[in-house]
């Protein structure tokens, strides 16, 4: 018996690091792109991103360590999720597993492309030998390589909340509406991307209210597992 109540306690306190892993994840992802790259990046304009970055190199800085960190959460939060559901289903949390490590691989040849735009700006050899202009250029193309593996990793990590979600609502580990959510934030994942590849312009016009319920529906899921009793629901609350 105690040796199934200290199992129990351990699964418990893993799963609410699990949310706080998430949290962070959530509120570091967030800063990256939306207080840092989207405030730095100018549309098509590459002298007023160079001038922007330069300017403002510190906090470019920040947000390529934000990304890494939730590189580390998200790497730190497979094995977690893979505890919680491995008894659910072998081949889904494999499945999932699959998935997560193929976006993390991705999502981290993108912190990759930033630090390229910074090592280009910043390089002597190359501003002796191309005008302000064309470093300017050069150093703008990684930016766009940067936000396609971004949406790239996002494709895959919408279907890695599909699989959650699944996950959630056959383990009965959590409410039923956060593994709902966390299916309606897959498909707005893989929407977004999938969108984006195929006529960037119009998902312009979806951004940013497309992401809105990922950022409820992983929210929700992080304060979930913070809360989790670590009990199998029995009954689902309206």
């Amino acid at each position: 018996m105690n040796t199934l109540e200290n199992n129990n306690n351990q699964s418990l306190k893993i799963t609410r690091i699990g949310g706080l892993l998430y949290l962070i994840l959530i509120a570091c992802g967030i800063y990256a792109e939306i207080f840092v790259l989207s405030e730095l990046v100018v549309g098509n304009s590459q002298t007023a991103t160079a001038k922007n970055i330069l300017t403002h190199e510190a906090l470019y800085r920040t947000g390529i360590i934000a990304h890494i960190v939730t590189l580390l959460c998200s790497s730190l939060l497979i094995g977690i999720l893979f505890k919680v559901f491995k008894s659910t289903s072998e081949y889904l949390v494999l499945t999932l597993l699959v998935f997560n490590v193929v976006t993390i691989a991705i999502e981290g040849i993108s912190i990759l492309y930033e630090l390229e735009t910074l090592s280009i700006l910043k390089s002597k050899m190359l501003s002796d030998s191309f005008s302000i202009e064309q470093v300017n250029a050069m150093a703008f193309i990684p930016l766009k390589m940067q936000s396609a593996t971004y949406d790239l990793a996002l494709l895959f990590f919408g279907v890695a909340c599909c699989l959650i979600s699944i996950l959630i609502l056959r383990s009965k580990l959590f409410y039923r509406w956060v593994g709902l959510l966390m299916f309606v934030a897959g498909l707005c994942y893989i929407t977004n991307s999938v969108t984006y590849f195929i006529s960037p312009s119009f998902r312009n016009y979806l951004l940013p209210y497309i992401l809105i319920p990922c950022f409820i529906a992983e929210l929700s899921l992080s304060i979930n597992m913070m809360a989790s009793n670590g009990r199998p629901t029995q009954t689902y609350p309206q």
